[in-house]
């Protein structure tokens, strides 16, 4: 199931419950320097959990310099999100944290980490080992253990047990269970719970690692790529909680880009910046949805985020609490991007696209003139802006402005329901609208008001009785030719519609209707009227 909006809710299960409390088990290594030390080869480590066992002696293997440098990365993602700095150290007697590898003898578990306060190896602080003889283990470049590597969520995953986080399907540390998740003989490792939050792209410390409910295929545990790249938004907040949140500044205008392929190194990371202004952006055919909205850390759906990804790529990128994401840039498939609360930017590119702005002053960007597009609304009230080649096609839900070559534009001036009502201001009142007028009779048709009532009370009016309404029926024809065709009046139509005037059939306002829904009505026609009616600025401001 994939979820784009909050559309529900669930009942029973411990709602009161904080998500970030079912990640914590209470505690916390002290300060905000954590050093941490690499056992050497042939080092041996007493694995009992207490201080006076003397069982469970284990001889170490020596770390390599890649997997070093993956270790140094995985303390490095938590850095970037806290005010915690890691300094390596040489004797792990002298560390905070302690990390071991060797062969568990088990190849289904690849590492533990050992929470704040716990002894082991007879001594206090932080502890991780991790199981060079698991197949999933990687000890040269190019493999698990690379950021986006199945054994890379391994390294993070246990730095948040030493760091004090909990699993959120179990109680065992002391933390509660987060909402909704069931552990049974059909959940093993516990099931997705409710609004579906326990699972990876939302929490490192979950066991459905990645995103098992998503729509993309699921990585293998044996590709360098498709799995959390580090913690998520759930983890950030609570290590953020803990331990404070990072200060620095960063850098704006951030480019976050999906790609087009899986790829060693690619997969789910959560945006985290005290910056602004960042970009979402993906180039390519594949239809693709980029969702601006960060997470929310309630119980509901948003609560740890929601997911940007490209169609049949595994890997994407949520946005953590508090961060804001402003600009949405897709490609050539037929995507979907939503906004946040901030005054959005989109670019939608070619294809059959859906836009939800979701409050703000949002605009898409579009190529080229205004007069090379057709606005519209559906049948559920949505704007609808097709390129007249067609190459183009999007659905606009709460969206202010349409950006063109001629300049920003509201959207509700370039509706066809506005021109038209503009176009009658020409063909009854022989002249171009004024702000004003244009701005309350468009405002009155987008709110409901039928075009023929305003023609009628155009026509009933005494700037149309002075003008055009004192013309005779063949004049008045004549001029809805000229006026609204471009050309004079040929003889056969003339006489007839001279004819519906005479008859009563029609009056002269529900006359001009019929000129406006002519098939031949010319572009020059409504180039001339779209480049007065956008000169009136912010009229629907």
């Amino acid at each position: 199931m994939t979820t784009l909006f909050a559309t529900g809710d669930v009942s029973g299960g411990n709602m009161a419950v904080s998500l970030l409390d079912t990640l914590d088990w209470g505690s916390r290594l002290e300060g905000s320097v954590i050093t941490y030390a690499f056992y050497d080869d042939g080092a041996t480590v007493d694995l009992d959990m207490d201080e006076d066992g003397d069982g469970g002696t284990q001889v170490l293997a020596g770390w390599t310099d890649y997997e070093k440098q993956q270790a140094r990365l995985a303390f490095e993602t938590f850095a970037r999100v806290t005010q915690l700095s890691f300094v390596e150290v040489e004797a792990p007697e002298d560390a905070d944290i302690r990390l071991a590898l060797f062969d568990f003898d088990a190849p289904g578990m690849l590492g533990f980490g050992v929470a704040p306060g716990a002894v082991i190896a007879g001594q206090g602080g932080g502890f991780a080992a991790f199981n060079i003889g698991s197949p999933l283990w990687s000890r040269e470049a190019g493999g698990n253990l690379d950021q986006g590597g199945y054994a890379f969520i391994t390294l993070t995953h246990e730095f948040g047990h030493v760091l004090g986080l909990a699993h959120p399907h179990d109680d065992g540390g002391g933390s509660p269970l987060m909402p909704g998740v069931i552990v049974d003989t059909y959940h093993p490792q516990g099931s997705t719970g409710f609004y579906e939050l326990n699972q990876g792209v939302y929490t490192m410390m979950s066991y459905n690692d990645g995103w098992i409910t998503g729509p993309l295929p699921k990585a293998s545990p044996e590709t360098p790529y498709g799995w959390a790249t580090g913690p998520m938004a759930l983890d950030i907040a609570i290590l953020q909680q803990k331990y404070g949140v990072n200060d620095d500044p960063g850098h704006a205008h951030t480019v976050y880009r999906l790609l087009d392929e899986p790829a060693p190194g690619y997969g789910y990371t959560t945006i985290w910046s005290n910056a602004g202004g960042h970009i979402i952006m993906y180039q390519g055919e594949r239809d693709a949805v980029i969702n601006l909205q960060p997470a929310t850390l309630d119980v509901e759906w948003g609560g740890g985020g929601w997911l940007s990804y490209v169609d049949g790529v595994t890997g994407g990128f949520t946005i953590a609490h508090g961060v804001d994401v402003l600009n949405a840039i897709s490609g050539s498939g037929n995507d979907t991007l939503i906004g946040n609360a901030l005054d959005n930017l989109f670019d939608a590119g070619l294809g059959e696209n859906t836009i939800y702005g979701n409050g703000g002053a949002d605009v898409v960007l579009y190529g080229g003139s205004v007069h090379d597009y057709a606005v519209t609304r559906d049948d559920e009230g949505a704007w609808v802006v097709q390129a007249d080649d067609e190459s183009r096609q999007d659905t606009l839900h709460d969206i202010r402005q349409l950006d063109f070559d001629e300049g920003r534009l509201y959207v509700e001036a370039l509706a066809q329901e506005s021109l038209a009502v503009g176009a009658l201001y020409l063909s009854m009142l022989d002249r171009l609208p004024d702000a004003e007028g244009y701005g309350y009779w468009t405002g009155a048709v987008l709110g409901g008001v039928e075009l023929g009532t305003v023609a009628g009370l155009l026509g009933d009016s005494d700037e149309f009785s002075a003008g055009y309404g004192a013309a005779s029926d063949a004049d008045y024809v004549e001029v809805l030719y000229q006026t609204l065709l471009m050309r004079e009046a040929d003889e056969e139509g003339a006489t007839y519609w001279i004819a519906e005037l005479t008859s009563g059939a029609l009056n002269r306002g529900t006359l001009a209707l019929q000129f406006l829904e002519a098939d031949e009505q010319p572009d020059a026609f409504l180039e001339a009227l779209v480049d007065t009616v956008i000169t009136f600025g912010d009229l629907w401001a």
